[in-house]
């Protein structure tokens, strides 16, 4: 992975340099071009503010990687939103603390870690259906790789 991402350093760095976290910001919606890609929910604005940079750093490697499509306005990203909101939720006892949340829907698959009465992180992404069903990925992988499903 560092391989991939030290070939990649010139156009990492400007995404890096594009994005900064937002006082109170918790979450982040990632869109290239017209398609919405995936989305993170953290459970405090510190925790986003940490993990950003990280964020951005493995979808801007999909950006870099993909064909040039031209900027579209956000409404995608309400749908995308709707669509994680009407997911089913198979929920199941985390390894650690809380319960494991898996969420799957139309072109959605995500992932979610319930403690406390609150979402700790939550994530989702489009799927573009080129795997087997129920395959959410548990493992750190580029969202790309992630959406594979």
């Amino acid at each position: 992975m560092n391989a991939m991402y030290d070939s990649k350093a010139v156009p990492l760095d400007a995404y890096l340099g594009a994005f900064t976290w937002a006082e109170h910001q918790a979450g982040v919606v990632f869109v290239f071009g017209s398609e919405t890609m995936g989305l993170d929910l953290m459970d405090h604005p510190q925790t986003m503010r940490t993990m950003l940079p990280k964020l951005v750093r493995s979808y801007a490697l999909d950006a870099v990687e993909a064909p040039h499509a031209p900027a579209a306005a956000t409404s995608g990203a309400a749908e995308f939103l709707a669509r994680v909101g009407k997911s089913e939720p198979l929920i199941r006892p985390a390894v650690g603390m809380g319960e494991d949340v898996r969420l799957t829907g139309e072109g959605i698959s995500g992932a979610a870690l319930w403690s406390e009465q609150r979402y700790i992180h939550l994530c989702a992404f489009t799927t573009n259906g080129t795997g087997r069903p129920g395959g959410f990925r548990t493992s750190i992988s580029r969202p790309a790789r992630r959406r594979a499903r």
